[in-house]
This record gives structure tokens, C-alpha cells and sequence, in this order.
């Protein structure tokens, strides 16, 4: 067998493989965003906060002691016009913090 013939097998099967390894993420990736979690579309209602909102209590729920946390949950609420759920986060904040910078900008 040539040189020539060989290079050219190799780069088949370089080509081949490639291509396998191209369809085979390609499939991983669709997977993974199809597993993607989807809030429903509520008019008015920016799903992005309530993606975050679910972020920050589930992380609250395991580092209650996370003044940023509360801060971002704070502006959730706010943002959401959710009034009692920003003062009870307004609230936490002054208990851990009541000298918190930026307690000030809420």
C-alpha cells in the first residue's frame, strides 16, 4: 500500500470520527436543553425573575445567613410588586446587617 493510499484512509477516518463525535454532541446538547426547566408565560410577569426568585429561596433555604441573597430576593419582590415577601426580605437584612449599604438603594 502507498503513502498516498494511506494518508488518504487516515484522513477517512479521521473525517469519520469527527463527524461522530459532531452528531453525538450535537444530540447531547439538544438533550440537555430540552431538559432545560420552562416557568410558564404569565402576562406582565418577567420569567426571568421568577426563575431567579426560585434561585435565591432554594439557596436561602440552605445559607439563611447569605445577606447578598436576601438582597437580590428583595429586589425580586420589589420587582414582582410582591410588597409583604420585599419587607419580610427588608426585615432579614436589617437582622443580620442593620449597617448593610445598600439596604439604603431599596
Amino acid at each position: 500500500m502507498s503513502e498516498d493510499s494511506k494518508t488518504k484512509i487516515n484522513l477517512f477516518l479521521v473525517f469519520v470520527v469527527a463527524s461522530i463525535f459532531f452528531a453525538i454532541s450535537s444530540l447531547n446538547l439538544s438533550s440537555y436543553l430540552a431538559k432545560e426547566e420552562s416557568f410558564p408565560v404569565v402576562e406582565g410577569i418577567n420569567t426571568d425573575l421568577l426563575r431567579d426568585k426560585e434561585f435565591w429561596e432554594n439557596f436561602l433555604a440552605k445559607n439563611p445567613t447569605y445577606i447578598e441573597g436576601w438582597y437580590e430576593i428583595a429586589l425580586i419582590h420589589k420587582n414582582l410588586e410582591d410588597t409583604k415577601s420585599y419587607y419580610v426580605a427588608i426585615e432579614k437584612i436589617q437582622e443580620l446587617n442593620p449597617n448593610y449599604e445598600k439596604l439604603r438603594s431599596l
